[in-house]
């Protein structure tokens, strides 16, 4: 794992691990790791072992025990987190600076490389900015489609009276007692995404109104109807009313 020269690390061929992934931000120190594992697997019994013996992750005994009675004794772990220490005491020990130097090159390379099934330019349909628009309109109103329908369906508390005054839900770090309050999910495309968390007139979510954010997901509170129909009206009409209407 540690004994590429620096020409050889920078003209390892490409693994599929590496390119077929939409990360165009990962470090030197990221695409060494994949290759540990990437090696791993392919190392034989005595190969493995003579590398967890190396580095001190397993006794002797454990494989003596082992190779003495294999139905009895298991192999040595060597998962997922085994690799993972076996790695980092190389990158933090064994690497030298040119070594290093040439994984954040090859992470540079690959980072520079078009990501797998995204759109990287502006197709040539869309040639102006009609479709957008009509990509927002129909986000914001399969939003409130959602939304109402979590509004207006039957609350299933309604069924049980022993969930009424204990019915809580975790968000985060944090158990809330929801009691009439209503939680709804939803995937955000990228557009919407913009519009409510960026700074667009009176459409964007506020501050306080933010509670809890995570890579992936943000936990936000809408306290009443008014800022509901506020931040979903455009040209005088909100979203909310028209979809009201129909339901």
């Amino acid at each position: 794992m540690n004994d590429e020269t620096h020409h050889q690390v920078i003209n390892l061929p490409f693994i599929d691990d590496e390119t077929l992934t939409t990360i165009r931000t990962r470090s030197g120190f990221h695409i060494f790791m994949m290759w540990c594992h990437h090696q791993f697997k392919q190392f034989s019994y005595q190969q493995r072992k003579d590398k967890l013996l190396h580095h001190h992750i397993h006794n002797i005994e454990d494989y003596e025990q082992h190779e003495a009675s294999p139905r009895r004794y298991r192999e040595p772990r060597y998962d997922y987190s085994v690799i993972n220490k076996v790695g980092r005491e190389i990158w933090n020990h064994s690497l030298s600076p040119l070594q290093k130097q040439a994984w954040k090159v090859r992470a540079a390379q690959l980072n520079a490389l078009p990501p797998h099934g995204q759109v990287t330019t502006m197709p040539v349909i869309i040639n102006n900015q009609s479709a957008i628009i009509h990509s927002i309109n129909y986000s914001f109103h399969h939003f409130t489609k959602i939304y109402m329908h979590s509004l207006l369906k039957e609350d299933p508390r309604s069924h049980n009276e022993k969930r009424k005054p204990n019915y809580t839900r975790s968000f985060g770090n944090e158990r809330v007692i929801m009691v009439s309050q209503i939680f709804c999910s939803y995937f955000l495309n990228h557009l919407l995404t913009l519009i409510f968390f960026g700074e667009w007139k009176n459409h964007s979510f506020l501050p306080y109104e933010v509670i809890h954010t995570t890579k992936k997901t943000r936990l936000v509170h809408i306290g009443c109807k008014d800022r509901l129909k506020k931040m979903f009206e455009i040209n005088g009409l909100s979203s909310f009313e028209r979809v009201h209407k129909k339901i």
